[in-house]
């Protein structure tokens, strides 16, 4: 099939059916227990807090220890099934040892992450605007804008990681439903809508004609007229059919020896084409005024 073929609501129909799909498999992904070391995506587990938050606030040739940091929400379900959510701090470390690379001591940052429960209590000192020490955050979001606004520490909440499904559902019916039809239509057509199309004629108010109600038969003007030989056509046609639906015999016709009819005789004609004619034509022989 030519994607040509395919209608815009086409397209969005198909980018639901992606967007629920890619939403399913990523909801399903984000939801469960955080196992080893080596969180996939994320990268290497930081267990040590007070590491975690010294490297956010402490930097190298004006790098952060704790650099890019990413807030990912997670879904985990303990023991006695009840959900739970935490949040992934993932980021790129460096532990403050230099490796050496091609005969030189360098300075390395890797993917690196650090798992927070809710409410989140923090190792170092913060105070609020009265002076007074936090004891705890609601969530490491909010001890991260704290120290943005104490360190300038920057950092990024994954909005897209939090609800997956609608974020999926979204993005596929923008990028597949609105995006991608209106790419086809400008390689195909040049433009970006599709020509309109020739509506087809509607059956819907179409009736089945009775079989048991005779037709009715054609009136046929003899008032003269080019159409005369039509009329008396379209006439002997409906008679046609109508002893067709009735049932009525079909008279035979007589057939007896045919007569033999003597032809006038006629008169010869030559024909003959000249150099600059397209087709032979008839040639007269014109004869001579008498004196």
């Amino acid at each position: 099939m030519h994607f040509a073929a395919l209608l815009r609501w086409h397209w969005v129909v198909i980018g639901v059916i992606v967007g629920l799909a890619i939403g399913m498999v990523r909801s399903a992904a984000n939801d469960g227990e955080i196992h080893g070391v080596d969180v996939n995506g994320y990268g290497l587990i930081l267990p040590d807090q007070q590491l975690f938050e010294n490297a956010l606030i402490q930097d190298y040739n004006g790098t952060r220890l704790f650099s890019d940091p990413v807030v990912y929400p997670h879904w985990t379900t303990d023991a006695s099934g009840k959900s739970s959510i935490v949040y992934i701090v993932s980021g790129r470390y460096w532990d403050g040892h230099p490796q050496e690379k091609n005969g030189k001591m360098v300075a390395e940052w890797l993917p690196r992450c650090f798992v927070s429960q809710t409410p989140y209590k923090p190792k170092i000192g913060l105070t609020d605007a009265s002076g007074k020490i936090v004891s705890e955050f609601p969530t490491v979001n909010e001890f991260l804008t704290a120290l943005h606004g104490r360190y300038g520490v920057s950092y990024r909440y994954a909005w897209w990681a939090a609800h997956p499904v609608w974020t999926s559902l979204i993005f596929c019916v923008i990028l597949i439903g609105g995006i991608w039809p209106t790419v086809i239509n400008l390689l195909t057509w040049g433009k970006f809508t599709r020509p309109p199309e020739a509506k087809a004629l509607s059956l819907w108010k179409v009736r089945k004609p009775d079989s048991a109600t005779p037709a009715p038969k054609p009136v046929i003007n003899y008032a003269g007229g080019d159409d005369l030989d039509e009329q008396l056509m379209s006439s002997a046609a409906g008679e046609g059919e109508a002893q067709e639906t009735s049932g009525a015999a079909v008279r035979p016709l007589a057939a007896g020896p045919l007569e033999s009819v003597a032809q006038t005789p006629q008169e010869e004609r030559e024909f003959g084409a000249k150099e600059d004619d397209y087709y032979p034509t008839e040639r007269r022989h014109h004869s001579k005024p008498r004196t």
